[in-house]
Formats: structure tokens, sequence, C-alpha cells
């Protein structure tokens, strides 16, 4: 996404689209990854120490508030697919888009190298 959001603003002529496609595409992501981290951090903690007492529940129910955030995610997704499928036919576009999937997953490696490096 921010890679995108970065284009957009250097006004660069060869963009094809708009902050708002950028924003039905990813919708909250950017949110939703960091909880799904943490969820995973809780999780396996649990599955680590691991006895006949031990609860899984209680993460979900620590969680619940915040997994409303799947909803929106989820009920714009016929929307994101519809954009996805207009925008990716521009070469220009789907170039700046594998970008910004590469930045992802950077993060998401980071994120991931960060929690097991904690964790071990």
């Amino acid at each position: 996404m921010k890679p995108l959001q970065q284009a957009l603003q250097s006004k660069d002529r060869t963009i094809t689209y708009t902050d708002a496609d950028i924003k039905t595409l990813f919708s909250n992501l950017e949110v939703i990854i960091p909880l799904n981290v943490e969820m995973l951090k809780e999780l396996t903690t649990i599955v680590g120490n691991w006895s006949e007492q031990q609860k899984i529940g209680i993460t979900f129910l620590r969680m619940a508030p915040f997994l409303k955030m799947y909803y929106e995610y989820s009920i714009a997704y016929n929307t994101a697919l519809d954009t996805y499928n207009r925008l990716v036919r521009d070469q220009n576009f789907a170039q700046r888009l594998l970008v910004s999937f590469k930045y992802y997953a950077i993060m998401i490696r980071k994120w991931f190298l960060t929690f097991f490096f904690f964790f071990s």
C-alpha cells in the first residue's frame, strides 16, 4: 500500500489509480496484520506451555473487540476484487502492485522474525 500511495503523491502522470482505489484494495489490512501477529504470539505462548489446565478461549475473548475488523475487511472483499480486476489490466499498476506486495512481504517477515527471535 505504501509504495502505491507514495507514487500517487509523486504526481506521476502514468498513474491510473486513485487514493480511493488503494483504500478499496487494502481496506484495513495495515491494522489486521499486526492483530494477526499479536494473536499468533499469544497462542504460540499458550501452546508452548500446554497443560490440561491451559485454555485458549481467553485469548479469543480478549481479542473479540478487535476481531470486528475482519468483518469490515470481508464485506469489502467483492468491491476490492472488482477494483483489482479493473486496475490490474494496466501493466504500470500491476508492476507497482508487485512492489507493494514485496513491501508487505518484507514487513510481515520482519514481524515474524522479531516474534520468533523473542520467543526462541
